[in-house]
């Protein structure tokens, strides 16, 4: 049955991990030079340019390797998708209140230091990149595990 879907195709996917695989590789080349002290002459508007598209990139990869559809979209791909936002959901709201609550018993307790790495970690972990990280790695680790189920039961 063929419905309308809201997902990009799959090209876009493939796009997207070139897309992060070349601004990785940018971020790692930035990071060297800057670790080397090699100074920047470019001017300052070619400069804004290059920051802000290294900036953005990384988020567009993910955007459009999350909203793509896979090479094989059935049923079975759409249940595993929605269970992927599930886990990540409840994941995310599982953080929520527990590094809530234990950041208000470490400060009771008087543990500075616990209390600010449990708010760094609620902090990290509910920023709409990681999230979507989170999201591929479970929708990508689930098609893998499924992939793998019914290669064992094929031989």
């Amino acid at each position: 049955m063929r419905t309308k879907t809201l997902l990009l195709p799959h090209a876009w996917q493939v796009g997207g991990w070139i897309a992060f695989g070349f601004w990785l590789l940018l971020f790692v080349v930035f990071r060297l030079l800057i670790c080397l002290d090699v100074p920047f002459t470019w001017p300052q508007s070619v400069q804004w340019i290059v920051l802000t598209v290294a900036g953005l990139m990384p988020y567009m990869a993910l955007v459009s390797i999350c909203l793509s559809q896979e090479r094989v979209e059935d049923e079975y791909v759409h249940h595993i998708r929605s269970v992927s936002i599930f886990c990540v959901a409840v994941f995310v709201l599982l953080l929520g209140m527990l590094s809530l609550g234990f950041e208000r018993l470490t400060g009771y307790w008087g543990f500075a230091g616990v209390r600010d790495a449990i708010v760094w970690l609620r902090d990290y972990f509910t920023q709409a990149p990681v999230m979507v990280v989170l999201y591929i790695v479970v929708f990508k680790g689930l098609l893998w595990t499924n992939w793998m189920r019914s290669r064992r039961y094929e031989q």
